[in-house]
């Protein structure tokens, strides 16, 4: 499952890339600059948002007793399944923020005139990665997310902490 979901991710990263290089826009325009160490930190603080939000909203509000909060997922039980877990969140997490952030969001902004509908639209396709978890509160939650993710990478326009926070709440 793994290898799989990582060659997804690597094909959808090539042609998101592509469409960025053919757009003649640079790739800070689409929040591709060089990473930087400050990133490490905004990532930090978006995962402890992220857990804020998860807990005191979907945990508490939303979700019902039979809920075990677990994903679709098995744990890994060996070295190797540990290391494809961690490039699998890696990748994974790199090609939604790069779709659902830095392309969606940039290209939605300018054609629909509107940052809140960019945003938002963004953050349904977001949600729509995470449909396998079922449709209900967890997908609320996923949109809500996306929301939150969208509105900061508005106010920063830098892949990477949403990049690597998204690789962090996913392990």
């Amino acid at each position: 499952v793994a290898l799989s979901l990582i060659g997804h991710s690597l094909c959808i990263i090539f042609v998101v890339l592509y469409l960025i290089h053919r757009s003649g826009e640079t790739w800070e325009t689409f929040g591709l600059s060089r990473p930087q160490l400050g990133d490490l930190g905004i990532a930090v603080a978006l995962v402890m948002a992220d857990f804020a939000l998860s807990r005191r909203f979907v945990d508490t509000m939303l979700l019902d007793d039979t809920s075990n909060g677990e994903g679709p997922f098995r744990s890994p039980g060996s070295s190797v399944e540990w290391l494809l877990m961690v490039v699998m969140c890696l990748v994974s997490g790199f090609s939604e923020e790069l779709v659902t952030r830095a392309y969606l969001i940039t290209r939605l902004e300018r054609l629909l005139q509107s940052r809140f509908q960019a945003v938002l639209l963004s953050s349904l396709a977001f949600a729509s990665y995470h449909i396998y978890y079922g449709v209900g509160p967890r997908l609320i939650y996923f949109v809500l997310f996306g929301m939150v993710f969208g509105g900061f990478y508005l106010l920063i326009r830098r892949l990477w902490p949403f990049a690597l926070a998204h690789a962090l709440i996913n392990m």
